[in-house]
C-alpha cells in the first residue's frame, strides 16, 4: 500500500446518504431538534469496501477496553 495513507486518513461514520439540498436542509433541522447524544463505541472493524461505498466484506474485528 501507499506508505502516507494514514496522513489522509480521517475516521467518521456514514450515517445516510442525501439526494440533494433540500433533503440536507430537512434531516439538519430534524438533527438539530434531537440536542446533544453520547454513545460508546466497543468495538470497531477492518471491511473492503465496494464501489458505492458501502462494506462488503469484515476483514477482522477488534474489542475495544
Amino acid at each position: 500500500g501507499y506508505p502516507n495513507v494514514f496522513k489522509l486518513y480521517h475516521p467518521h461514520l456514514t450515517l445516510g446518504r442525501l439526494i440533494n439540498q433540500e433533503a440536507a436542509e430537512r434531516s439538519m433541522k430534524r438533527l438539530g431538534s434531537i440536542g446533544s447524544m453520547s454513545t460508546q463505541i466497543k468495538k470497531i472493524g477492518i471491511s473492503e469496501m465496494g464501489s458505492n461505498g458501502t462494506c462488503t466484506n469484515i476483514i477482522h474485528k477488534f474489542n475495544l477496553q
